[in-house]
């Protein structure tokens, strides 16, 4: 809660405790990798080493468990970031893979997941890809409004025949 108020400092020191507990804490990983990429996207003069040290965590984190698609989606958001589009396009395929079948997560966490992995293909300029991934998160959350707002925004940038789509 304390990383959903923005208090991110504190987040960071909650989350470091509970590792300092038990260092095999997925969760903890995530949760205190994703606290460092938003205090670097709020302040990367300040916090220019946040992806760096979110990236390592998720590393570790993988390593301790390489099905959880939690820890791909996160590291995939973290290499967006970074500007390795291409890296992110792999892990974040990896997170979709494992979503689609894993039962610890919900359809809302899967509808990001593709949300996310239809940013990578459409930050590599793979439109259809994109397109069938932000579909697919539609599919898992129809009240995204972000979901449905990236599947019209691709039909648009595929071109004017698909405007009505696009709408």
């Amino acid at each position: 809660s304390l990383s959903c108020q923005g208090a991110l400092a504190l987040a960071i020191e909650e989350f470091q405790a509970v590792l300092g507990l038990d260092p095999n804490h997925i969760t903890a990983h995530v949760l205190l990798a994703e606290a460092y990429q938003k205090q670097w996207r709020t302040d990367s003069i300040r916090y220019p080493e946040g992806l760096n040290q979110s990236l390592a965590l998720l590393e570790n984190a993988a390593g301790m468990d390489a099905n959880n698609p939690t820890v791909w989606n996160a590291k995939g958001v973290a290499l967006f970031f970074q500007q390795d589009i291409e890296g992110a396009r792999v892990s974040l395929e990896k997170a979709a893979s494992l979503a689609d079948s894993s039962e610890m997560i919900d359809d809302r966490d899967r509808a990001e997941i593709h949300e996310n992995l239809g940013s990578a293909y459409r930050g590599l300029g793979q439109l259809e890809q994109a397109l069938q991934s932000f579909r697919r998160a539609v599919t898992y959350n129809p009240l995204s409004a972000t979901a449905h707002g990236n599947v019209g925004n691709t039909y648009f940038q595929l071109g004017l025949e698909n405007c009505d789509k696009a709408i």
